[in-house]
């Protein structure tokens, strides 16, 4: 008896303990007025690698002279081609951009980079099989250069030496990586975001 008398006293204070949080739990009536839209634009939803959007709708124009790819959610410098020179110039130019060329042209940003081979592919698209550059129809870059001999650097070093840069091509229609020394010149082009 002395048992139930101590289980009914423990229930009694936990009701206690508990009936100020019930009595502030508010309504469960919902709010009065149109209810608010719980579905969000495809510019609230964050970017995924699998999403497949048409090149007319894929780039935004961003800050500056900038576009922002909606399918991988990276932004890319529009003067695509920047100039060129050695590996460890174009990671200079990249990480300096913001300095170097001011805020009429990518809207004060930093925080510009080399892309990675991974994120330079991004953009490389043969298929339907168009003429060089080989990039999503509706592009914004009007300044690839896909000549034979065109290459553009990425940030990736290779793994067979340390003291070779990997760069791509845009000239043929598979993905082509060139193996460099570091000191060769290729072509410039910077991206945010990513990493």
């Amino acid at each position: 008896m002395e048992k139930f008398k101590k289980t009914i006293m423990i229930v009694f204070a936990v009701a206690i303990l508990m009936m100020p949080a019930m009595t502030n739990a508010g309504s469960l009536e919902p709010p009065q007025g149109a209810p608010a839209p719980t579905m969000k634009t495809l510019d609230q939803i964050p970017p995924t690698w699998d999403l497949v959007i048409p090149g007319s709708q894929r780039f935004v124009s961003g800050s500056g002279n900038s576009y922002m790819d909606r399918e991988t959610g990276l932004t890319w410098i529009a003067q695509f081609f920047m100039g060129s020179g050695s590996w460890q110039s174009a990671q200079s130019s990249c990480h300096n951009l913001v300095y170097n060329v001011g805020t009429d042209v990518i809207g004060g940003r930093a925080g510009w980079h080399l892309p990675t081979v991974e994120e330079l592919l991004t953009l490389y698209e043969p298929y339907p099989l168009n003429p060089p550059p080989y990039l999503p129809d509706g592009h914004p870059f009007n300044t690839v250069q896909a000549g034979p001999n065109d290459c553009y650097w990425t940030s990736t070093t290779s793994v067979y030496d340390s003291d070779d840069g990997v760069a791509i091509t845009f000239s043929v229609d598979y993905p082509f990586y060139l193996i460099l020394p570091k000191s060769s010149t290729c072509s410039v082009v910077c991206v945010r975001g990513g990493r």
